[in-house]
């Protein structure tokens, strides 16, 4: 079994906005956060589905600058929930099922 350290967070805030994770631009409140929606919830999937649009530039055309370093550091770190790196947690454990198929061989 290979084992990864835990990994830093990646610079979420920069001071060049293009550098800056998109998220950070969508404040959470006790009411709305679409990066942690509750995932039986059919309102909070469609939370979750903008997160993971905005995130992937499928909203505006423009991918995140952090989306890769975020879904390597949510693989890494093997967040559970929220969205990151534009993934759900269903589909980042589909991706750990398929990474570890392809390192098995």
């Amino acid at each position: 079994m290979v084992m990864k350290l835990r990994s830093m967070a990646p610079q979420w805030f920069h001071e060049d906005p293009s550098k800056t994770a998109k998220c950070v631009l969508f404040p959470a409140t006790k009411d709305y956060d679409p990066w942690y929606g509750d995932t039986d919830d059919s309102e909070a999937e469609d939370e979750t589905e903008d997160a993971k649009a905005i995130c992937t530039g499928s909203a505006d055309g423009t991918p995140c600058p952090l989306l890769a370093s975020c879904l390597e550091f949510a693989m890494i770190n093997n967040e559970r929930y929220g969205v990151w790196g534009g993934m759900s947690p269903e589909e980042r454990a589909q991706l750990r099922k398929e990474r570890k198929l392809v390192s098995n061989k």
